[in-house]
């Protein structure tokens, strides 16, 4: 299988095929699947096309928390030259990324079954990546703490958001100053179901400027303790 289009039909067919034995996704439409899995996903496609024209080197991205692979998988297929790590909690859903990628052939696809917060100090991970994914996670703040530190110095974190970004950002720029990235900058975009009274979606896109301090990301109870 090499045409990208063949492997996101596919990928399409695998998801509804295994979400009947194993729940993955609430979403289950197929025309729902390329809109709010594909399209939502392939949206920074642009921008990481961006990045890797400065650089003569396979970049690294890790994506956390990755779901059933979104948007890592959705990526990996498009940008072949680029090295993925997904990480995800749940093992389900790592089997199935694994299925899909032994089944595409994504040889620069790797799933991992793990968490963030304790990987984030394993030296083979921490501040290797050029980019690190987060695509509907959790609050800005929670998902900057566990993102950062997996960052190199110039690496770029991707945020997917939401409308509740306003309330989040305030104490999220204090994580992502101290865990030292610069000013987020907040991209809007729509999708191509959506309508006037439909939510608003952004990127929230920070760069890092230093290293992390060797003490984050803390232990996910504390993180979310501290998030009111």
């Amino acid at each position: 299988m090499t045409d990208k289009q063949d492997k996101i039909d596919r990928l399409c067919e695998l998801l509804i095929t295994e979400n009947a034995k194993y729940n993955l996704t609430r979403i289950v439409d197929p025309d729902q699947i390329e809109i709010r899995h594909f399209e939502d996903s392939l949206i920074v496609l642009e921008l990481l096309e961006d990045y890797a024209s400065k650089f003569n080197y396979r970049p690294k991205l890790l994506d956390i928390g990755s779901g059933a692979g979104f948007p890592s998988l959705a990526l990996a297929i498009m940008l072949d030259n680029w090295d993925f790590i997904s990480l995800e909690a749940t093992g389900k859903k790592v089997k199935f990324q694994q299925l899909a990628a032994k089944e595409l052939e994504l040889t620069n696809f790797e799933a991992i079954n793990g968490r963030a917060e304790e990987l984030a100090h394993n030296f083979k991970y921490r501040e290797k990546f050029d980019i690190v994914t987060a695509r509907a996670v959790g609050h800005l703040a929670l998902i900057s703490e566990l993102a950062l530190p997996f960052l190199m110095i110039s690496g770029m974190f991707l945020a997917w958001k939401g409308p509740k970004v306003i309330e989040e950002m305030p104490l999220a720029e204090k994580v992502i100053k101290q865990l030292g990235g610069d000013k987020p900058d907040q991209i809007a975009y729509s999708l191509p179901d959506q309508d006037e009274n439909d939510i608003d979606y952004c990127i929230i896109k920070t760069v890092k400027q230093f290293r992390s301090p060797v003490a984050f990301p803390r232990p996910y109870g504390i993180i979310k303790k501290q998030i009111k």
